[in-house]
This record gives structure tokens, sequence and C-alpha cells, in this order.
């Protein structure tokens, strides 16, 4: 009644032609889908395998709308449904190929608008490596012995336990796959990051290590920022203190890091 009196004040005289000029000619209203997937991230062992997602749209009564998905790894493809409108849910198939080297990888796929991340390890190895295509980055992929967390639990330096000075100098020694080595920044550490993993470190890791990890960023001139895998956290200590080592690297060009090392 409201609604009547209302388009009348305008000079409508009939209501309902009215309403449907407001919601179409349908007499329905169009209700714009949001949707979501149920899935942030999936690890898969050297063998590879395969994972589905599931897409929903959301309210409930939603009606309008539409996604897709798209992916560009070379060692995963989707395998069914990668796209749909209107409401309900799906599920997107993919598969990823089996790992022969001792690389592990990291990928993502856009799948209704959200990223999905990919964590895969390669054969074991003791000098292994972690290749993350969404930034380019080699990551170090090393055990760490017993002495080495003997050596960080007393505050003492052994193998890949070092201070900040002794940690740029290490990282920037390695050979390793004939890359430029670094001991990377606080960001590209942070990039490695998974808080649903314990240690909070990317699955892909066949040797991950809790405790404080050194970056090449510098809060001052006697201290610099480290991150700790137990929580994922972020810090400031002492450059004098020891802290493990994670070294980053990178095919050819100049890494930033290194350029960092090399100003200071």
């Amino acid at each position: 009644m409201i609604l009547k009196h209302f388009f009348e004040g305008f000079g409508y005289q009939d209501a309902n032609i009215a309403l449907k000029l407001l919601v179409g000619t349908s007499g329905t209203v169009d209700i714009p889908c949001t949707y979501t997937i149920n899935d942030p991230s999936q690890y898969f062992t050297a063998s590879g395998g395969t994972h589905s997602v599931t897409v929903s749209a959301s309210p409930a009564n939603c009606n309008m709308g539409s996604w897709n998905s798209s992916e560009n790894l070379s060692w995963a493809a989707f395998t069914g449904t990668t796209s749909g409108s209107g409401n309900g849910t799906w599920n997107v198939a993919y598969s990823v190929d089996s790992v022969a080297v001792p690389v592990g990888r990291i990928g993502a796929v856009t799948i209704a608008g959200s990223s999905h991340t990919l964590y895969q390890r390669g054969i074991a190895n003791q000098q292994g490596m972690v290749f993350d295509e969404r930034t380019g980055f080699y990551w170090q992929d090393e055990i760490y012995t017993v002495e080495e967390n003997t050596a960080y639990n007393q505050v003492q330096e052994s193998g890949k336990v070092l201070n900040w000075d002794h940690a740029q100098a290490y990282c920037k020694a390695r050979t390793q796959a004939d890359l430029l080595w670094t001991l990377p920044t606080i960001t590209q550490l942070s990039g490695i990051v998974e808080t649903s993993n314990t240690p909070t470190i990317a699955p892909a890791f066949q040797n991950p290590q809790s405790g404080l990890f050194w970056s090449a960023t510098s809060t001052g001139s006697t201290t610099a920022n480290s991150l700790d895998f137990t929580d994922g956290d972020v810090g400031a200590g002492l450059k004098t203190y020891p802290n493990y080592v994670r070294c980053v690297g990178r095919k050819g060009g100049v890494n930033p890091s290194l350029i960092m090392y090399l100003l200071q």
C-alpha cells in the first residue's frame, strides 16, 4: 500500500506497472552474487596428484554474476569446470605433475577471483631447493643439523646459524645451480610464510625449521629484521645475535638483496 501511494504521487496510476519498472519486466529483483572458494592452498608430494576446489555463490537468493578460472603453470592444469554463472556451487578440479628433481615448487592459480596456492615438494635431497613461480625466486632447502640447532639454542654459531654479517657473506658465497644467492629481505622471507603449516613455512620445503631467521633488512646500525617461523611474526634483533639462515637465489640480473649488501 505504501509503494502504491508512493508511485501514484509521481503520476503512476497503476502501481503494478510501476513495480515492474522498478524490479524488471519479469517481476524479480536482480541480486548480485559473491563467489568464494573453500580452500586457499593445497600441498602435493613429489608424486603429484589431483585436487578439487569448491566455488560457492552467496547470498542464498543471489541470481546475477559469473566467475572463471585461469592458470599459467607448466606443471598443473584444470581438468573440468572452470567457470560458472548465477547461483550454485561448482567443483573445480585440477591435476599436478610429478617432480623428478630435488627442487620443490610453489605456484598459484586463480579460481573465481581468488588465489589458490599450490605447494609441491621435490624428491628428497640434502641440498635441495624450492622454486617459487610467483616471484621467480629459488630458496635454499637444506637439512638443519643437530649441531646447528644446538648452536641456535645456546646462542652460538655453527653451519647455517650465523650472526647478521656472517649470514650475508654466507649467502653471497653460495654457488648452487649457478644462481645469484643473497640473504633475503624481510619482504622476500615473508613471502614463504604459510601460517596454516607448522612450522609456519610453505609446505613445499622438505626441511622446515622453527625459530628466528635473518633477513637482509637492516633496522638500524646494530639491528636487523628477522622472521620467526614458529609463528610467522616479524621482529628485530641485534646483528651480533646468531639466527638461522635460509638464502634466496635468482637467475641473472641484479638481485635487490645484493644491492643492499654492497651498499652497507
